[in-house]
């Protein structure tokens, strides 16, 4: 059984067919993101970022600039976690 598995995966490979029964399940970037739980973690990110950004101007009273690149900033990193 093993030989024929293995003789299925090089016969694939070389006419450049591997299915997902041979490689198993994979998701890919934009099916995590466009998944319910995808959304849920750009939704809290935004709300992180927007947390993060009213929290620097009210604590040091800095410029629109610097809190929008840290929201930003905090946005990016909660979605790629």
């Amino acid at each position: 059984m093993r030989a024929f598995r293995t003789a299925r995966l090089l016969w694939a490979k070389r006419i450049g067919k591997i299915s997902v029964a041979t490689r198993g399940p994979f998701h890919t970037l934009l099916m995590v993101l466009f998944g319910p739980a995808g959304m849920v973690n750009v939704v809290n990110g935004v709300i992180a970022g927007v947390f993060v950004g009213l929290a620097i101007k009210a604590a040091f009273g800095s410029t629109l600039a610097v809190c929008t690149v840290s929201g930003v900033g905090v946005f990016f990193v909660t979605v790629a976690l």
